[in-house]
């Protein structure tokens, strides 16, 4: 069973101005003051339409996403022999959350050979099981040289994407198969709930998860408290791009693949240069009919599609693709492609014809 919990602790610009410059003076015929006012106002907007063309968006900072470092403390479970698991929830922003660090508190004693060429203790991130249960390690978390009492910060791989309103565990404890070392005790609460200031939508589990030799290393589930932990890192931002990774077409039909945007296009709309590679792939220039050059997304659209027409011959061949990759046109900047997802896409073309056809020999 889990190590039992049962300790307590706790005016420029007006048009008054413009009458004293003389543009809209009233000395001045009426034709000529429309016309001295209309050029000033084209000048104003050619410099401020430009500028609101071009999405000039500073990076987030990062902060606190979730935490219940606040809630009272209660000794909580030991790490001698043992993982422990406290699940998390991500709140809805649409590109996701760069994931800085993770922190939890070390409630009594020093836990010792912990990094090191042999670190007998982990630190990782893992994703979540359909039962509900710590399924699989996505990353591996940076452990400090040593864990004193108190918060102790793991730090992530850079560029760690959290995907939005998904779960994630951070697990903890001992490394399977390792020898054991001097335990210690992580800080929990039973004071379930999240501090005040969580980002929008996110979660700490009411439950936590265990796992060590005494029950073969199963997980097993602990609803008594949780683990106090807190999540840092930043909204990913939203001025990102992507499209379609792979599509699979037969020959004479038409493969599409979809542009999406991680936040609404600005209110002119823009577009994509589309460029094409077929080396490495069998197929080329030959097999495609219509291969747009541009594709363009629509004022506050967040996607575009891009149709491609694919030929039909009478040979029957192996299947055969090509590469269509996108980048931003010029009259935008500050994009990227979305973490985690790509700007070139795989199309592969599915040959249809039967074994009467002609064999192509290469």
């Amino acid at each position: 069973m889990k190590n039992p919990v049962n300790t307590s602790r706790n005016a420029a610009g007006s048009l008054d101005s413009l009458t004293a410059t003389g543009f809209l003076s009233p000395n001045r015929p009426a034709g000529h003051r429309l016309f001295r006012f209309l050029l000033t106002l084209t000048l104003i907007l050619g410099i401020l339409i430009p500028l609101t063309a071009v999405p000039l968006f500073a990076q987030a900072s990062n902060r606190a996403l979730v935490s219940n470092l606040a809630k009272t403390s209660i000794e909580g479970g030991n790490v001698r022999q043992q993982q422990l698991a406290q699940k998390f929830t991500t709140g809805n922003h649409s590109t996701g959350y760069f994931l800085q660090n993770i922190q939890l508190s070390v409630y009594s004693r020093r836990i010792s050979r912990v990094a090191g060429n042999n670190p007998r203790y982990i630190a990782e991130l893992w994703s979540v099981a359909n039962n509900g249960q710590p399924s699989a390690r996505i990353k591996t978390l940076t452990l400090p040289q040593t864990l004193p009492m108190g918060t102790v910060t793991f730090s992530a791989p850079a560029n760690t994407l959290l995907e939005p309103n998904t779960s994630y565990f951070m697990v903890f404890g001992q490394r399977v198969g390792a020898l054991a070392a001097i335990g210690g005790n992580v800080a929990e609460t039973e004071d379930k709930g999240e501090d005040a200031g969580k980002a929008a939508g996110w979660s700490i589990a009411n439950d936590q998860y265990y796992r060590n030799q005494g029950n073969s290393w199963n997980w097993r589930r602990y609803t008594t408290s949780v683990i106090k932990i807190q999540v840092n890192g930043r909204p990913a931002p939203l001025t990102t791009y992507s499209i379609t990774p792979t599509v699979s077409v037969d020959e004479g039909g038409e493969a599409t693949l979809t542009v999406t945007l991680g936040q609404a296009a600005p209110s002119f709309g823009f577009g994509f240069n589309v460029n094409y590679d077929y080396r490495g792939g069998d197929a080329s220039s030959s097999d495609t009919e219509l291969t747009p050059n541009y594709v363009s997304v629509q004022p506050r659209a967040t996607t575009a599609e891009l149709k491609i027409s694919i030929s039909h011959d009478a040979l029957v061949e192996a299947g055969e693709s090509f590469k269509v990759r996108i980048t931003p046109d010029g009259a935008v900047s500050g994009w990227t492609v979305t973490p985690g997802r790509t700007d070139t896409a795989t199309v592969t073309i599915n040959d249809e014809d039967t074994d009467s056809a002609k064999i192509a020999f290469g």
